[in-house]
């Protein structure tokens, strides 16, 4: 592959979503948690500021909704929030938030819902319902932490750190009861 262009954070990457106009890149620099990178010519257009000042972990961009979802690590207990994209080289408006114990490792967005993974033993997944911001935990066999997760039609698709149980496990999401 031949770089095309690039562009120094001065920090890590932690994640990334990428639009049509627009990438949001997750850091772990306390005032710029989100940094806007204006694709045309890959400037850094924005930095927002999440409140608190625990790390990003997961970025999920949904272009249609003008929505932007992340997670972060489970230092403040408001870890999972959901910003409006209407703006992007504007300041960040916090849409919602919800409290959520323990780091959000991933993130899928379907309809009203995002599916959420962690490492908490007991509440590897939870469900947020994006109406209300309710949410409701799973708790997965054994004591893996889950790290990833993919939506695919009504199939959902974690990954999980090593151990006795499957790393990689299937779930179906009920379409009459998709919370």
């Amino acid at each position: 592959a031949t770089q095309s262009d690039a562009l120094d954070l001065g920090s890590g990457s932690n994640g990334l979503a990428v639009g049509k106009d627009y990438a949001y890149v997750l850091t772990d620099t306390n005032t710029q948690e989100v940094r806007v990178v204006r694709l045309r010519d890959f400037q850094i257009v924005a930095t927002w500021d999440l409140p608190g000042n625990a790390a990003p972990l997961d970025v999920v961009l949904d272009e249609t909704a003008k929505r932007l979802y992340v997670g972060r690590n489970g230092a403040n207990g408001d870890e999972f929030y959901v910003l409006n994209t209407e703006n992007p080289e504007g300041a960040i408006t916090v849409v919602a938030f919800a409290p959520i114990v323990g780091n959000v490792n991933g993130i899928a967005i379907r309809g009203n819902f995002a599916y959420l993974v962690t490492e908490k033993n007991n509440s590897e997944l939870l469900t947020v319902n994006l109406s209300t911001m309710d949410v409701v935990s799973c708790n997965l066999p054994g004591n893996q932490d889950a790290v990833r997760i993919q939506i695919v039609g009504d199939r959902l698709f974690i990954g999980r750190r090593g151990g006795p149980e499957a790393e990689f496990a299937e779930y179906a999401i009920d379409p009459s009861d998709p919370g």
